[in-house]
């Protein structure tokens, strides 16, 4: 049996200077590898593309900085505000639950879980699509601009363009929310349902939280290898589901062969890629934990 929490509130800074120190951590990981690649590519080429390699390197010192820079800066942004919508959401729709037994999660109930997370990706949809409507009437000043100066005919520059505008800001305004929310839910109740399927049966993530007052928690800190394994697993499965439609496709052209094994490689890659990053990300929020500051949250 678990006993059911709902997590009602999140301190906002610690969380995003967690997440976002983490993600930079990966970047800078990620920046590594593909300096390396670059490394090998520059040693590999042919004597005549020798004045390129100076450019593959100046790359490859680019990306060791700007990667890691710019991940931490978003991650700052994103994860503050993503935080501030869920806390501001959780009064009127309620909090994602977890099944708790003990210090591991054995159950996610699919529908509070999915709403939230669906709804603040359907929030920062609205967003993007505000500063991409926004923009709309630059382009349609180059475009008026272009007809002005005989660039482009005016008769085909000018005789839809307004309204087009208007219907292209409706999409991007109202259309684009619908649309992640709709996809969204769908994923995250995909993913619950998976996690609630293979944790009786595979691994379960495992949270060793400290009270600190009230219904006030600290995660202290998070067991790398069940979480590496219950999230690698839970989204070898999901690629899984959503892969077979692809499959069928392909069987159906003929191709049932390239079918599968694309489909296999697709789950062996997911599942490798998720475990390594699952297991990097609990290993330096354990190692970060006693320097930055835990994440705070409310279960009730």
């Amino acid at each position: 049996m678990f006993d059911v929490k709902e997590i009602r509130s999140v301190k906002i800074v610690p969380y995003t200077v967690m997440t976002s120190t983490i993600s930079a951590i990966l970047a800078f990981i990620g920046a590594l590898i593909m300096i390396l690649l670059l490394g090998i590519v520059a040693a590999i080429l042919p004597p005549q593309f020798a004045p390129y390699v100076n450019l593959i390197t100046g790359a490859g010192i680019a990306i060791i900085v700007l990667y890691p820079v710019g991940t931490f800066l978003i991650g700052i942004l994103t994860g503050f505000l993503s935080i501030l919508f869920y806390n501001i959401l959780v009064p009127r729709i309620g909090g994602i639950k977890l099944g708790m037994n003990g210090d591991e999660i054995e159950n996610i109930p699919v529908i509070p879980f999915a709403l939230i997370t669906s709804l603040i990706i359907a929030i920062w949809a609205f967003i993007f699509g505000l500063i991409i409507a926004a923009l709309i009437p630059l382009l349609t000043g180059i475009i008026s601009t272009a007809a002005l100066t005989g660039a482009v005919p005016a008769s085909a520059a000018l005789g839809n363009i307004g309204m087009a505008s208007i219907i292209g800001a409706i999409i991007l305004i109202i259309g684009l929310p619908i649309i992640a929310f709709i996809f969204s839910f769908i994923a995250y109740a995909v993913i619950a349902l998976v996690y609630n399927y293979i944790t009786v049966r595979v691994s379960r993530m495992k949270l060793e939280l400290s009270r600190i007052r009230d219904s006030w928690f600290s995660i202290e800190s998070i067991p790398v290898l069940p979480a590496a394994l219950t999230i690698s697993i839970t989204f070898a499965i999901y690629q899984f589901i959503f892969s077979i439609p692809q499959a069928i496709t392909s069987m159906a052209q003929g191709a049932a062969f390239e079918g599968i094994i694309g489909l296999i490689v697709g789950i062996i890659i997911n599942l490798i890629i998720y475990f390594i990053m699952t297991a990097l990300g609990a290993f330096f929020y354990n190692f970060l934990a006693p320097k930055i500051d835990t994440i705070k949250l409310t279960l009730e």
